[in-house]
């Protein structure tokens, strides 16, 4: 499922710039020897979170129960938490960073006891989300790779302060794949460079690339590529696919979500990996149980496998109406098919765990619930 995932997130910004001179010759930088891999980071057994949502505001009786729920998964274990902002949200202006709203934001993490998986997309699914001077560059560019170490330069330490243990650079860049054919090899170097340049600041930490599992079919080869140079693997994982013949999405049975589940795995047998969105909608040709039985599966799956480092369910609660209309405005609805429009929005509009127009919990909570204490 294509889901793009700006963030909400509403961060001061505080102006830094730096400047070096040195006239003495410049050495390639070496990274030390790094295990990131193994998730060394990454404490305890426990490693099933999920995302509040992306909503600006919901209905006061949500928002209580949200607070309740959010409450209950860690009193249930819950360790682990995801942010996610975007490249350009922290680099305000070419050297300007925000430090201090994600500062916040990864404090707050902490303060709960949870561990943070970082995403800060360089590229996102819908396209680039670079500062507006280095629009257009290709991502192999010497410039952007420079400009992108300069900013992990800061989030990095930061991000080891507060309990990170990984850092995905880029989500669902595979969408683009097929209309850019120069993209998969421009991101493969520029993750090959950013992964170097992390280990030399944090040799522990686990720097990835979200692909979405449903481009598999038509780009295998070049995820393969960029997930070389990747320490983990990191996926987008749904219970549904788009049925292009009638322009919907489709449930997956149980034994394609098993199928769909052991693909992604087999792609790197030696690579642990994380599920950035694990999510499911109701509607469609989906119901309560469909949703419900997702997880169980999912779940039960990742009990067997030893390859599944981390997972996070997308997300707490449903995209509220207002969040849908803000985000689908800058589409162009021309371009969608009839009725695929509607569809996308329905399956985010019921894609939370829980309800956003009364805050009441589906099936599903209580059966991601009932994992993450299982897991402890």
């Amino acid at each position: 499922m294509r889901i793009c995932s700006k963030t909400i997130f509403l961060v001061f910004a505080l102006c830094l710039s730096a400047c070096q001179t040195d006239d003495t010759p410049q050495t390639e930088e070496q990274p030390p020897e790094s295990q990131a891999g193994d998730l060394l980071l990454l404490t305890g057994t426990n490693r099933v979170g999920m995302i509040e949502g992306f909503n600006v505001s919901n209905p006061s009786a949500t928002r209580d129960s949200m607070d309740v729920r959010w409450a209950e998964a860690k009193r249930s274990g819950m360790t682990v938490g995801r942010l996610q902002l975007d490249w350009s949200e922290l680099e305000t202006a070419p050297g300007n960073y925000d430090q201090i709203g994600l500062q916040g934001l990864l404090e707050d993490f902490n303060g709960q006891g949870l561990q943070p998986f970082l995403l800060v997309s360089a590229y996102d699914s819908d396209g680039p989300t670079v500062p507006a001077d280095l629009e257009g560059v290709r991502f192999n560019d010497e410039r952007v790779i420079s400009r992108f170490k300069s900013l992990l330069d800061w989030v990095v330490p930061l991000l080891v302060e507060n309990g990170g243990w990984a850092i995905s650079i880029s989500n669902e860049p595979d969408n683009s794949f097929g209309e850019i054919p120069t993209l998969p090899g421009d991101i493969k170097s520029f993750t090959g460079a950013i992964r170097d340049h992390v280990h030399t600041i944090a040799p522990k930490m686990a720097v990835t690339v979200t692909f979405a599992e449903g481009n598999l079919a038509s780009h295998e080869d070049e995820i393969v590529a960029v997930l070389a140079e990747c320490d983990i693997a990191c996926w987008n994982f749904y219970g549904s696919f788009l049925d292009v013949e009638n322009l919907t999405y489709a449930s997956k049975s149980v034994e394609e979500i098993r199928s769909s589940l052991q693909a992604v795995l087999g792609l790197s047998s030696t690579k642990k990996h994380i599920i950035q969105e694990l999510g499911m909608h109701i509607g469609l040709d989906s119901s309560e149980e469909i949703k419900r039985l997702f997880y169980q599966t999912f779940f039960e799956q990742m009990q067997a496998e030893r390859q599944l480092g981390a997972a996070f369910a997308f997300q707490l609660v449903d995209w509220s109406p207002e969040t849908l209309a803000l985000y689908t405005a800058s589409f162009d609805t021309e371009s969608f098919p009839p009725g695929l429009l509607d569809a996308f929005t329905e399956s985010l509009a019921t894609i939370g765990l829980l309800d956003q127009g009364n805050g009441q919990a589906r099936p599903a909570w209580n059966e991601v619930t009932h994992w993450i204490a299982r897991f402890r």
